[in-house]
């Protein structure tokens, strides 16, 4: 008898998963999905604006962006390697050199 009960509460239990399932409708409208720029493609344009070669008359600029590239390439790296886990807590402070029509610019993130 409680084998059957058992089955019986078993199949009930299933039937209104489906129900609830069946009845699932949004109450508004979605948002459309905007696509969020992926962070290999964020760096690749990071380091396109801000490459060392391109301070090359420059030593002071090409040094800092050297230094802060090397930075987070080194924090970034650490990322992939730890696997799910966060790397050590620390400060950096990442400064480059950009420009912008004609002008050096500093940045600090």
């Amino acid at each position: 008898l409680r084998q059957r009960q058992s089955l019986c509460e078993t199949l009930f239990q299933q039937q209104i998963r489906q129900f609830a399932k069946q009845r699932r409708r949004p109450h508004r409208k979605e948002a459309p999905q905007i696509e969020k720029p992926s962070l290999k493609n964020t760096v690749k344009k990071l380091n396109v604006l801000v490459h060392p070669d391109k301070f090359g008359q420059h030593p002071e600029m090409q040094s800092t962006n050297e230094q802060s590239l090397s930075i987070l390439q080194g924090f970034l790296s650490s990322i992939k390697t730890l696997e799910g886990q966060y790397p050590p807590a620390g400060n950096h402070t990442l400064r480059f050199y950009l420009r912008k029509d004609g002008e050096f610019q500093q940045v600090v993130a």
